[in-house]
């Protein structure tokens, strides 16, 4: 991920928790202030292990209640040095970025996993009834971390698909008036979702059926979060990239535009706020799926009956 990319990431957690939503993305970690090193390295890996191959998030100077408290990103260094002390052999690798929001300023650190299983030190071994056990393997379950499992322990091990890397290039999220109006609701509208992806290539073909992918909209204080219907994928490179009804064949880098589009009634009349866009794309013998994540800036209500009633825009960056 870009710099920029993770400040959106950053950014759109943050207005998903002041808007009241629950944080549904299992990879991101939201902490109030720094956790002593002991116990944050044992959720470090507990975390790593449990998504390994992705990217996790954990932003220091957010309290779920309280919201945004800040942190001191000096204190970075001495608590990461403490942190990595406490894993046997390897730690994740990190990448930390200072956040500026409104009048405070969050840490962002951004964890990679491929290099999984990670083994933390017992801190109690060696001292008075500290037991025999010298290593763990943590293993995070929901907001919870425990020893690994056998399962869990095959899981870490078995090779991974290997997932395609997707960037938005640009985004066209429309609401329009339903004409004629299927119900006497005055409020009434159906959308439609594009996202431009350039996806780059993987070591072996991918195949992403559409009955797996999903997408979704919101915009914090108009309109919740709303699922779409059917989601496909169009090619643009088809050379690389070939798609039929049903599913997407991909052999190497390229273009593609994902489409969604559903139904939604009695939505507000005028919106102030940018739209939330994800989807999740999850291949064939794969365990977990791709996550897209888009900000869409409020283009305006449309002026042409029949036509666009709302709109929002990421526009085209090629």
């Amino acid at each position: 991920m870009r710099p920029h990319q993770i400040e959106n990431w950053v950014l759109s957690v943050i207005d998903r928790l002041e808007a009241g939503h629950p944080i549904e993305d299992s990879r991101v970690e939201l902490k109030s202030k720094w956790t002593p090193p002991e116990k944050a390295a044992r959720q470090i890996a507990g975390h790593a292990n449990a998504v390994r191959g992705e990217l996790i998030l954990w932003i220091i100077g957010i309290d779920e209640d309280k919201g945004l408290v800040g942190a001191q990103f000096e204190e970075l260094s001495e608590w990461i040095a403490q942190v990595n002390a406490q894993f046997d052999q390897l730690h994740p690798p990190m990448m930390s970025y200072n956040v500026p929001v409104k009048d405070k300023t969050v840490v962002a650190l951004v964890f990679e996993t491929d290099r999984a299983p990670f083994v933390v030190k017992n801190p109690a071994h060696g001292k008075p009834e500290g037991g025999p056990v010298e290593l763990e393997v943590p293993w995070r379950e929901g907001t919870a971390v425990r020893s690994a499992r056998r399962e869990e322990l095959l899981r870490i091990l078995s090779p991974l698909q290997s997932l395609p890397k997707l960037e938005v290039l640009g985004a066209t999220l429309m609401a329009w008036r339903a004409i004629p109006p299927i119900t006497s609701s005055p409020f009434e509208f159906t959308w439609a979702l594009d996202l431009d992806l350039y996806i780059e290539g993987t070591k072996n073909d991918v195949i992403i059926p559409f009955h797996r992918c999903k997408a979704s909209f919101e915009v914090p204080g108009s309109i919740g979060v709303t699922e779409s219907g059917r989601v496909s994928l169009d090619s643009r490179s088809p050379v690389t990239i070939e798609t039929t009804y049903h599913e997407a064949l991909i052999s190497g880098p390229g273009m593609l535009v994902l489409r969604a589009a559903g139904p939604r009634s009695d939505l507000a009349t005028t919106y102030d706020h940018e739209a939330q866009v994800r989807a999740h794309l999850l291949p064939v013998d794969a365990e977990r799926s791709v996550e897209i994540q888009a900000t869409l800036p409020y283009e305006g209500p449309g002026d042409r009956p029949g036509w666009w009633a709302h709109k929002w825009e990421l526009r085209r960056v090629y």
